[in-house]
């Protein structure tokens, strides 16, 4: 303002460039975008995560003994440190704490690439230091945390195991209205402010669950069916690639 205020006095004309527009439209948007996180989707996303860890412990009980076991325990020990990150009070079982604290140590550390305890694939952990607006505020740094660890834990289509944990995960939350209901709400913003994801997700896995195991599928219904798995990658594997690479690499390799 002095700048404009200064050139008026001397008679000086001002080149004013669009920046100043863009610039005004960023902080209205950070401002709105702060607010809604702290006030609404931080608790949405609380709750989603309680309801997933309970779903998938639930899931965890039907499958023991079954091939898909240690898909079931991997969503357990994944959704316990996304509930635990938003919640001190929240625990997952006994079979997964050991898990969920490797996370979570990591997590707080945050300095360096490891191997994931959940999906065994590198990831960087350095990307859970909060930054911008979610600094210095102890509940948008919790969100922001739950948020990346939701955000870049990933469940390769290329290994069969984490895909069993992406089709749990699609089931638990289908099955869940209430639950579906948060994750919708809690997606609608994100994407109207960031854009949609482009890693398949729920919306993308729903309709090839019910393809390859019918409408009415229950948990009881996935051990001993491999060729309903197989038809789920075949046609998950026919799905369009995510454009956005956020898996550590080595220099050199390819991207």
């Amino acid at each position: 303002y002095e700048i404009y205020e200064i050139n008026r006095y001397n008679l000086l004309p001002s080149f004013v460039t669009v920046d100043s527009l863009m610039h005004t439209y960023h902080l209205y948007f950070s401002y709105l975008l702060k607010n809604i996180e702290r006030d609404y989707l931080a608790d949405a996303v609380s709750q989603l995560g309680e309801r997933m860890l309970a779903s998938s412990a639930a899931q965890y009980e039907q499958l023991a003994g079954t091939e898909w076991e240690n898909a079931a325990m991997r969503n357990v020990a994944f959704f316990g440190v996304g509930a635990k990150l938003l919640d001190d009070s929240a625990e997952a079982p006994g079979y997964a704490a050991q898990t969920v604290l490797q996370e979570l140590d990591r997590i707080r550390l945050a300095d360096d690439i490891y191997l994931s305890e959940i999906t065994g694939d590198y990831e960087d952990y350095s990307q859970y230091i909060p930054r911008g607006y979610y600094e210095g505020d102890a509940r948008l740094t919790r969100y922001f945390q739950a948020m990346m660890w939701y955000g870049r834990i990933h469940f390769s289509l290329e290994k069969e195991e984490l895909t069993r944990s992406a089709l749990l995960i699609t089931q638990a939350l289908c099955a869940d209205p209430a639950a579906k209901e948060l994750w919708d709400a809690v997606y609608a913003v994100t994407s109207f402010f960031a854009g949609a994801s482009d890693d398949m997700g729920v919306c993308e896995y729903a309709p090839l669950l019910s393809a390859a195991y019918g409408d009415a599928m229950t948990v009881s219904d996935l051990p001993g069916k491999p060729e309903a798995f197989q038809q789920f990658l075949s046609m998950a594997a026919s799905l369009p690639r995510p454009r956005i690479n956020s898996i550590p690499i080595e220099d050199g390799d390819e991207n």
